[in-house]
């Protein structure tokens, strides 16, 4: 009787926390722009380098950014994340100036937090 009392306890609370990790698990799907595109260009000699292009959806370039001493891995939410929050910014500026923008550090300090 105690035994099944326990294990049954003892399932509601697995249960309960299996859940619990379920409601707060992230997808990819925030991370898909609504307007914009990014490019990533990378060297293959050089490994931590990588040149970010944001442009708008009509295809113009509106921000260009080398990050320096970061690995860029696409398959990283955190990474993705970053480019979102820099192409949101860099929509922004675009939208009041109407101006390409260069190297203003937007996607390089949200990959350092």
């Amino acid at each position: 009787m105690k035994t099944t009392f326990l294990a049954s306890i003892l399932m509601v609370v697995f249960l309960t926390l299996l859940h619990q990790l379920e409601v707060h698990a992230q997808s990819r799907a925030e991370c898909v722009p609504k307007s914009g595109y990014w490019v990533l260009i990378g060297n293959v000699k050089i490994k931590k380098t990588a040149t970010v292009q944001f442009f708008t959806d009509e295809h113009q370039l509106i921000y260009e950014e080398v990050v320096r001493n970061h690995k860029m891995d696409l398959r990283r939410l955190k990474t993705v994340r970053c480019l979102k929050r820099g192409l949101d910014s860099a929509l922004t500026a675009w939208n009041q100036q109407k101006q390409p923008i260069f190297n203003k550090g937007w996607v390089a300090v949200n990959l350092r937090h």
